[in-house]
Formats: C-alpha cells, structure tokens, sequence
C-alpha cells in the first residue's frame, strides 16, 4: 500500500482545531482514527474520548489510493499529527505505507524535520461514532440564540451543580437547579425559547460556548440523547457526555424560609473571616461559629488556647430569630469574591432554613439580588449559645471600658436610595 494525501491550509487548520480540544490526559487521546473514502474524496479524523468526541470530515482533498474503491480506517497517535502542524500555515501531505510488519507507517515527505508514526489498533469508542455520523437527525437551531441562552444559564443560576433547561414556559424558560445538594425552581429572565430540555453543568455550559464560538456557520444542528448531546455543523461533529444526573432529576424542589436578611460590609466581612482562617489553632479547629443577635452579626471562632470575637454590624437587618447561633467552616469562605460583587462595599446577604432543619449563609450581588452567587452550608448549635455569647459579652465590656460602643465606619449610616431592589428577596 502506498497512499498520498494532500491537505490544503485551510483543512490543516481545521485539524489542528479538532486536536487542540480533546482532553489530553485521556488514554484515547493517544490516538486519532483517520477514515479515507477514495470514491467521495472525503477524510474524516476521530479524536476524542467518551466525555468529549469530535469528528472533522474534509471533502474535495486531494489523495491518491491504488484500491480506489476500498475505504480505509487508520488509527494514530494523535501527538504527531499536532506536531507536524505546530509551525502553522502550511499544507499537510500525508504518505502512507505499508512496511514490512504489515504496519502502516504514515509520514510527511515534505517537511524539513522527520516525523513518523506507526499504525495502532482503533479504539472502538472511536468507531463507534461513526454511527452518529450517519444518524443526521438533527434540530437546527440559531448559533448566537443558543450560546445566549447556555450564558444566561451560566450567569443568572451560578453557584449551581446542575441546571435543568425545561421546555419554553409563559414568561420565560424554567430551570431546575441544584446548589449545595438542593435543588430549587426559578424562572430565566429572557425572551429566547428555544424548547429545549436539556440538563447542564458548568463543563457541559463551557464546552457548548466553545463549540458555538468557534463555528462559523449561523446555525448549528442538535440533538438531545439519553446518555449525550450531539452537535453538528458543515464539516464536524462532536458528542458531549451528559454527567449522570439522575439523582438530581430525582429530587424534590426545596423551599427555604428567609430566616434573617439584611446588607453587611463585605470587605469587614472577608478580612475578619480570613484573620481567623490565618491563625494555626483557629484554623485547626474548623468549626467557628456566628451569632446573629440585636441587628448584630458576631464572627466567634474558640480553640483550646484562643478566643477570638468581633462585632459586624448590620444594615437594614430584618430577622425572624432571636440570638441565633450557627456553626461554620471558615474554610468554605475562602472562595468568597467581594469584589465588583456589590456597590459601596455593601453585600446583601441571607440566612435561609430548609423544610429539613438547615441553614445556609448566601450572598447576592446587587446587580442581582433574587439569585445568590455564593452559598455555605451552616449547622444550627443551639448547645453553643451560652458559650458563644459569653465572648460577645466579654468584648462588649471591653468596648465599655474604652469608653464606646462598638464603632461604625463611616458610611454605615447611608441612606437605602437604590437598594430597596436590593433588599427584596
């Protein structure tokens, strides 16, 4: 055997395109599976694994086969064929043949470095996609709508682990979303239906705005399977795994009761949340513990040989308990991004109790106040108060002795112009 293939610029580009988006630490990745149809003058490359597999198919390319009525399939190691493309804007002749082992040894006569590779065996999660390749049933949908849509996912129902897209509703599409194990109903604030139902996490979301992004073309076809969702536009397909979500589906739309509400200094908050986090004992302990009290947000952390306290006050507080006890990990908050979160420092923030007795600690940025960005889980500790309390009190006394009450920085008496949005839940 002693074939020859051609690739102009342009195709070669498009190669190096479907190379650079698989996942690299994948076993599969290891290969790329070439098909070469002599009668339809066509190659389609495979690369890919079972979380991510993508097909380029390139007609019209100039190849030259001796059995020109045999279709062949080819397996690579995939590096190579990145390698030979690395120095970019060039054709890519491909020579293949046989050698002695009955191998196929593929070379490129024309660069000015030697690159050879030998035959592998094709992987069958790599044929195997060639039966979505001849499945062409597809729903064509406008590219920008549906990069919008996956965006405004993304954007409005962060923090989530999954997102399910429902079919169009009256008013807006209506999602499923899970934070922090629970999952709640709201509605998208968009004028886009595209009567998809399709289930989303944050991978899945990235990998829809990359295919998106990188096509040309206006429209991209879609389909939804039971297990993966397919895409396909002029001269690629790729099939995106669906994360197991059944447990998800499965569970029951919670519904938490707003147990306090109210807007807090969000750099005071960080600062004195990290101090704590920065001493070796407090920080070996984990458990720290917060005290809602009088208007009052008290960040209490004990360990065997320390005792720390301090007062935050609260702003426009509204509360439905009395001296209200948590128990947190302080460690939670360390991903908490304050900046351009809110304006004039000022963070909303909530205390939520769920039908099953837990409390949950979330912020809301003040461009949106109805969806929390960041959420952590707390555990009421009534069996605490007394204890908790008692450093409170000693640090109320030690305010007292300097004469003062707990001081408040200026700009914490503002007026509320522009936040009533911002206070309602």
């Amino acid at each position: 055997m002693r074939s020859y293939i051609q690739l102009c610029q342009k195709k070669a580009a498009k190669l190096v395109g479907l190379l650079k988006k698989v996942d690299k630490k994948s076993a599969e990745y290891r290969k790329v599976l070439l098909k070469l149809d002599p009668i339809k003058k066509e190659a389609i490359f495979v690369a890919g694994n079972a979380t991510l597999m993508s097909s380029l198919i390139l007609d019209d390319i100039e190849m030259s086969i001796p059995n020109e009525k045999k279709v062949i399939f080819i397996s690579f190691d995939a590096d190579v064929l990145l390698d030979t493309l690395s120095d970019g804007n060039n054709d890519l002749d491909i020579l293949l043949q046989s050698d002695e082992n009955e191998r196929i040894k593929m070379t490129f006569p024309k660069l000015t470095k030697l690159r050879r590779a030998f035959s592998k065996e094709a992987d069958q999660i790599h044929l195997d996609h060639f039966k979505i390749l001849e499945n062409d049933c597809v729903t064509q949908y406008n590219k920008d709508d549906l990069l919008s849509l996956v965006q405004l996912v993304d954007e409005q129902c962060k923090p989530f682990e999954y997102v399910l897209l429902n079919s169009e509703k009256e008013g807006g599409d209506s999602v499923k979303v899970q934070r922090d194990g629970e999952v709640f109903s709201e509605i998208l604030d968009t004028t886009t239906h595209l009567g998809l139902e399709i289930c989303l996490d944050k991978k899945t979301i990235n990998t829809i705005e990359e295919i998106c992004e990188n096509s040309n073309e206006k429209e991209i076809g879609l389909r939804i399977e039971h297990d993966s969702i397919i895409f396909k536009s002029k001269d690629c397909i790729t099939s995106i795994a669906i994360p197991d979500h059944s447990d998800f589906l499965s569970k029951i739309v919670a519904k938490k009761e707003i147990v306090i509400s109210f807007l807090v200094d969000a750099y005071k908050l960080k600062a004195e949340l990290s101090s704590y986090v920065s001493m070796h004992d407090i920080k070996q302990q984990e458990q720290s513990y917060l005290l809602f009290s009088n208007g009052k947000l008290i960040v209490c952390a004990k360990s065997e040989n320390l005792e720390c306290a301090n007062i935050l006050e609260l702003i426009a507080a509204s509360s439905n308990a009395d001296d209200l006890v948590l128990m947190v990990n302080l460690h939670l908050f360390k991903d908490l991004k304050v900046k351009d979160a809110t304006e004039f420092h000022k963070l909303k923030a909530s205390i939520t109790k769920s039908v099953d007795g837990e409390y949950c600690f979330s912020f809301f940025h003040s461009a949106d106040p109805q969806h929390p960005f960041f959420s952590v889980p707390c555990i009421s500790a009534p069996s605490h108060l007394d204890e908790v309390k008692e450093l409170y009190k000693l640090l109320e006394d030690q305010l007292a002795e300097q004469h003062k009450k707990p001081s408040k920085e200026e700009g914490d008496q503002f007026e509320l112009i522009g936040y009533e949005e911002l206070l309602e839940v």
